[in-house]
């Protein structure tokens, strides 16, 4: 292997590792079993995909690997840090939990 294939095979392995930290804290936040919700865990490119009725967001490492990238976008004060996978996940299952609910975030009963 060529040092640029060492540090690509590398940082999939860092960005697999903390999508892993990512989806465990998701799990401990009830997030599986949000009616409808399907997870995914993605290899080919680390990522998470969540799917339902009202949902589609992939959740992948950013390419500096300081923070995880959701997509589409969602509205947060920070970014959502790779140091703060826990905060991350409160963050992301609020998101979740709304277009499960079908209401905006904030607005859960």
């Amino acid at each position: 292997m060529t040092p640029a294939q060492v540090r690509a095979a590398e940082s999939k392995v860092r960005h697999l590792s903390l999508l892993s930290k990512l989806l465990r804290n998701l799990v401990g936040l009830g997030v599986p079993d949000l009616p409808g919700v399907a997870v995914t865990l993605r290899d080919a490119v680390p990522r998470v995909l969540f799917t339902g009725p009202n949902l589609l967001m992939d959740v992948q490492v950013g390419d500096d690997g300081r923070e995880f990238v959701c997509r589409p976008p969602i509205d947060t004060a920070a970014p959502l840090a790779v140091t703060d996978v826990a905060g991350a996940a409160e963050v992301i299952a609020e998101v979740l939990r709304s277009c499960a609910t079908d209401q905006p975030a904030g607005e859960q009963r």
